[in-house]
């Protein structure tokens, strides 16, 4: 890489620590959101509206990390995040609940970014490697997730929220010290200054098609992570904790 390995580390630790928040709240929204004396279809609510902004922020957020940097919009995104769970987590109302989630799903752009700053760093040779290692990071989220948010929740159900928004901020000051703006992008950001732009590339039809996947991918496990834990405690009597074991075995299988 053109920057030195730990940069790397803080990459990877800030995809960890985006697909580790929604992990650690899954097995518990539901029952937090239920607290607020509302029906089943507005917990799926919560979870359409974070996967909504999603949707139509995480392209503004790449665009803007062409324009102002990879890290200062990793940086964004995680003390945007943090806050969002911190603001959740202290929620008086149902409706307070879900504007913070869907405040939430505007910085969920980390592991595009993400991958874009390790193109930027990475030689040809080597990239496939770390994407490759960039895409198990999620996985290791589902694994331990779960069940650490489970845990948490015998403390309140609020308090895996709050314990997410914390995690974040650290993860963010971490980044700041330690991740340096991406080299590639500081040439680029100087030619464009120089007047010296170059024209947009097309995009491929491939592109397309795997992003159609991927949408259909996502509405199928988005929708089953949702009711999952409300069809445990309704068929099997589950609390959170053992919704929270239950998605962790599930992972590892």
């Amino acid at each position: 890489p053109s920057v030195p390995f730990i940069a790397v580390r803080m990459v990877y630790l800030a995809v960890l620590m985006d697909t580790l928040g929604g992990e650690i709240s899954g097995p518990v929204m539901p029952y937090y959101a239920k607290s607020f004396g509302v029906s089943y279809a507005a917990v799926g609510w919560l979870f359409s509206i974070f996967q909504l902004m999603v949707m139509f922020c995480a392209p503004v957020l790449g665009s803007l990390s062409d324009r102002f940097g990879r890290r200062t919009v990793l940086l964004v995104s995680l003390f945007g995040a943090g806050l969002a769970s911190v603001g959740q987590g202290l929620a008086t109302s149902f409706w307070v609940l879900f504007a913070w989630r869907g405040f939430g799903g505007i910085w969920g752009a980390v592991m595009p970014v993400a991958r874009v700053y390790l193109a930027d760093v990475c030689s040809p040779t080597v990239l496939p490697e770390y994407m490759a290692y960039l895409s198990s990071v999620p996985g290791a989220a589902q694994t331990f997730g779960p069940g650490f948010g489970g845990g948490l929740s015998k403390f309140g159900l609020n308090i895996p929220l709050l314990v997410d928004g914390s995690l974040s901020f650290v993860i963010a000051m971490l980044v700041y010290f330690y991740l340096p703006e991406s080299p590639a992008w500081q040439q680029q950001s100087t030619k464009s200054k120089a007047g010296r732009k170059g024209g947009s590339a097309k995009i491929p039809g491939v592109a397309y098609a795997l992003g159609t996947c991927q949408l259909f991918f996502s509405m199928g496990m988005y929708s089953s992570n949702a009711m999952l834990p409300i069809v445990l405690s309704a068929r099997f009597g589950f609390d959170a904790l053992h919704v929270g074991y239950t998605m962790t075995v599930i992972a590892i299988m």
